[in-house]
């Protein structure tokens, strides 16, 4: 469950993520993304077949990471499996 200052935070205009997922050799691999905050959800949009869409197929592990470009050492990070689904990529 997010705590208040990451939820602001991460409900904060503009804001970019990285998704970090796992390479087949184990090295992380980092992504820029949008993101959506959906209750203590974050919801990441990626197209079928890039690499870190690959990657999660193998392997669901995944740190995500917000930080606030005024202030960039607060951040939050997000550790956890990814669920995959179809529906609402394209809107998100």
């Amino acid at each position: 469950m997010f705590t208040d200052a990451a939820k602001a935070l991460l409900d904060k205009p503009g804001q970019f993520a990285t998704i970090d997922t796992v390479e087949p050799s184990g090295q992380p691999q980092c992504s820029v993304v949008w993101y959506e905050r959906d209750g203590d959800v974050l919801l990441v949009s990626t197209v079928e077949g890039r690499r870190k869409h690959r990657n999660l197929v193998r392997d669901p592990r995944c740190t995500v990471l917000v930080y606030d470009r005024d202030k960039p050492y607060s951040y939050v990070e997000v550790r956890g499996h990814v669920e995959m689904t179809q529906e609402g990529g394209r809107e998100l």
